[in-house]
């Protein structure tokens, strides 16, 4: 046997060995990364705090209630607004079953601010895994969020 053929043998080798390697470490990462996603579709519930943002609320909320994302509620929670934003709200409530709408009406005569909303939508939400956003946000996948 010739000093080419053996060192042409021992690449060979090590080649298939390295391409074991790595068929095996991908194999078991993708594995592993299709049981994470099917991990994570957890319920959640998504919480949107607005005051006076019904223009806000108009060009993003269908967004937020179509989400790829299966089981998942929207809780909003009109926030003491003078603008019609509860009209609005509940209208789409009775188009969308997942939306959840809280309002805390103007005659409250404590002012809490953002804080008592939230602690408002938190106790009105039915799932322990929370997000919270703000109606000015553009809406992303919930998933990618969740991850």
């Amino acid at each position: 046997m010739e000093i080419k053929e053996v060192v042409l043998s021992i690449v060979v080798v090590c080649f298939l060995a390295q391409l074991f390697f790595m068929l095996f470490f991908y194999l078991r990462l993708s594995i592993h990364k299709n049981n994470q996603d099917k991990k994570t579709q957890e319920k959640t519930s998504l919480i949107i705090c607005a005051r006076n943002e019904k223009e806000n609320l108009e060009q993003h909320l269908e967004s937020f209630l179509k989400q790829d994302y299966n089981d998942f509620e929207l809780i909003v929670v009109n926030d003491r607004s003078w603008d019609n934003s509860i009209e609005f709200l509940n209208n789409m409530a009775l188009k969308y079953p997942k939306l959840k709408v809280v309002d805390i009406p103007d005659n409250q005569t404590d002012h809490f601010g953002k804080k008592f909303a939230l602690t408002l939508a938190i106790k009105a939400a039915k799932y322990q895994q929370l997000l919270l956003t703000d109606a000015d946000c553009r809406p992303k996948r919930i998933s990618g969020f969740i991850k």
